[in-house]
């Protein structure tokens, strides 16, 4: 079953609200579950450390409303040599976009969070800086157990989409060190992994498959469950590696002179003035690929993944 179903039947009585709110949102017609596997796959194996917002560069929400899950990726839990179990871990956020004055409301206490993790003067400036916002609360589900964490994650981008600040919200006493580590431990790991998922969404070259057909529960179990007919995504990267034999010159009028290697896999905004191939204009994701000449020579390069004990 996937999360988003779970979240609707199995959570306790004290996640009500969000749950109340979630089951509203999900039959609007804007709404959007999306299952983003081969995102997660990227992240917990990426090779890179840390990860800051110049990282996922594009991360407005393509909807207004809509649940982001995926499942935790079985090689990363082998690298790390914990157990089997936690391959069944299966993670998510409900969330909204918003505005300043809803983002203020939480803030000031008027709504039901309470806000006393990382909600120190400088963030909150930068929060009152950006131009979009968005509310995302986490959920988890594990060992037959699903539930919602008592917090919510309050984000801010600038037009473009680059993140400027982030604060987790919680009810937790801020005197509970385990709790608030753990808490800021998920709103950063909710973070990296809907910048990503949002940055590569809003790229014209990575496809959002319908798979509702698919992932849509039948009609006799929503109607026993009381669960919404939602329409189901799937992110697909995809961007088989190519080899480029031009433009790679190592001095200015030189072409192609440098000798084959490989170009790490990134994000880039093309413009008017200069179109991807000399025609394609906006945000895409450019895969990993082959660039330079082979008879020029081959750099070779060795990426080791590096893993941390991150959720």
């Amino acid at each position: 079953m996937k999360l988003l179903d779970k979240v609707l039947t199995q959570c306790s009585a004290e996640a009500a609200p969000v749950v109340d709110r979630l089951r509203m949102r999900s039959r609007d017609r804007e709404f959007a579950s999306v299952s983003i596997q081969e995102v997660a796959e990227y992240y917990y194996l990426h090779e890179r450390e840390s990860w800051a917002f110049e990282h996922y560069p594009y991360s407005i929400p393509p909807w207004p409303y809509c649940f982001i899950e995926w499942q935790q990726v079985a090689q990363y839990i082998e690298q790390l040599g914990l157990s089997d179990v936690l391959k069944d871990l299966q993670m998510g956020c409900f969330v909204e976009t918003a505005s300043y004055q809803q983002i203020h409301e939480l803030l000031s206490g008027t709504k039901t969070i309470d806000p006393n993790i990382n909600a120190d003067a400088r963030r909150l400036l930068k929060l009152g800086e950006a131009g979009r916002y968005f509310v995302a609360v986490p959920a988890l589900s594990y060992s037959g157990q699903t539930g919602i964490p008592r917090m919510s994650i309050l984000a801010a981008t600038d037009e473009s989409g680059l993140m400027h600040e982030f604060i987790c919200a919680t009810s937790f006493e801020a005197s509970d060190d385990t709790a608030v580590s753990e808490a800021q431990n998920l709103g950063s790991t909710c973070v990296n992994m809907l910048g990503l998922a949002f940055t590569f969404a809003n790229c014209k070259n990575v496809k959002c498959v319908d798979r509702t057909e698919e992932y849509q529960p039948k009609a006799k179990i929503r109607r026993r469950l009381n669960l919404p007919e939602v329409r189901r995504y799937t992110l697909s990267l995809g961007g088989p590696a190519r080899i480029k034999t031009s433009g790679d010159a190592a001095n200015p009028g030189e072409v192609g002179v440098k000798p084959l290697h490989l170009c790490r896999a990134h994000f880039s905004t093309y413009t008017a003035d200069k179109p991807l191939f000399g025609r394609h204009v906006g945000k895409f994701w450019i895969p990993a690929h082959m660039r330079g000449k082979k008879e020029n020579g081959i750099v070779e390069k060795d990426y080791a993944i590096k893993v941390t004990g991150d959720a």
